[in-house]
This record gives C-alpha cells, structure tokens and sequence, in this order.
C-alpha cells in the first residue's frame, strides 16, 4: 500500500467520523476522485447517487441520509413517529421545509415534503440519534399537533389510532401537547380533536 493511499485512507475515515454520511462535495472538497473511490471500493459504500458511507461504520438509515441530502429539513410527521418509538419505519421519509423553500428533486431515499410556516419552522427541533450519527427531528408534542392538521393527507383513523396509542404510553402527553398547540396557533384544532376521540379529560 502506497503512502497516498494510506492518506486517502485517513482522509475518508476522518470524513466518516465527521460527518457519518459523506456527499460528494465533501469528497471534492478534499480533492478525492472518483477514481479513488473506485479504486477503494473495499472500504467506501455507495449509498445512492452522491453520497457515501464507510463499510463497516454504517448502519446509514434513511433519515441520515434524507438529512444530509437536505440539511435545511426537519423530519416529520410519520418519520418523526417512527423515531419517538410509536410507529415502524415507513415507506417514504417524511420531512418539512419553509414555505418558499427549494423542494430538491431527490430520487434515493424516497421523500415526502410538508410545508411549514418559516416562523416556526425551527421550533421545537430535537436532535436523536441514527445510526451512528443524529439527525433533527419534531419533538413528539410538536409531530403529534402536525399530524391533526396534515390528518386528511394520513388518513384520520390512522391519526386517531396514533394519538391514543401515545396517550395510552404516556397520559400526561396529553396536557403538554395543549400547552404547545396554544404557542403554534392550534389550540382550537387540537381540542376539537381530543374531543371528538374522547381523549379530552372532562
């Protein structure tokens, strides 16, 4: 093994401890081509057009590598389900932008976008962990008051039957979810709606 090899080498593990997922401007940047990523095709998995990981350092889940493909992303709705432990992984990655905001044409993984307010857009982030990396994601609160307002795009027996499995691992959720809906403007929503499925303490 030559020694620009073994640079090449330490440069792609350093990328891979950094980043988790590598895009391919991240390689470019570094000046590595792609005649090297053929060359070390051993030890760097192709993930989809663009991005990279590691063999070996993985696993690289979808939301990681929807987050890397865009990083001015939240994730949502049923991929923000999945990661607060309520729902299996689905079939596509659910994730929101700004209004306004660039919808990138992204072939793999398969993406949904919602459209979210730029005020708040950032609001109620939180960062979980996948994989071996994180990624941002709506706090439960937040993705449980999203799914009453995007219910018709869900299937409302389906948001229904999500929210009272939530309920039914943590009764105070409930009152938290109030709390927060009253700060994003969904207080009336989101009453109605424990109403109607008689989750509204009385």
């Amino acid at each position: 093994m030559v020694n620009g090899e073994v640079g090449v080498i330490e440069t792609l593990e350093a990328l891979g401890r950094e980043h988790g997922v590598l895009r391919r401007r991240d390689l470019v940047g570094v000046h590595l081509s792609h005649a090297w990523l053929d060359h070390l095709e051993e030890r760097v998995l192709k993930l989809g057009p663009g991005l990279y990981g590691l063999r070996g350092s993985g696993p690289y889940p979808y939301p990681l590598q929807a987050c890397v493909r865009v990083p001015k992303g939240v994730l949502c709705l049923k991929s923000a389900l999945h990661l607060h432990g309520l729902i299996p992984w689905p079939s596509e990655v659910w994730m929101a932008l700004p209004h306004k905001a660039h919808v990138p044409r992204v072939l793999h993984p398969p993406m949904r976008f919602i459209r979210t307010t730029p005020r708040f857009h950032a609001a109620d982030v939180q960062t979980l962990a996948a994989g071996r990396s994180s990624v941002c994601v709506y706090s439960l609160e937040r993705t449980l008051i999203d799914c009453i307002r995007h219910q018709v795009k869900l299937d409302p027996a389906w948001v229904r039957s999500v929210w009272r499995t939530a309920i039914s691992r943590e009764p105070a959720l409930g009152d938290r979810v109030q709390a927060l809906a009253h700060l994003r403007h969904a207080r009336a929503p989101v009453r109605r709606f424990l109403e109607d499925v008689s989750l509204l303490a009385a």
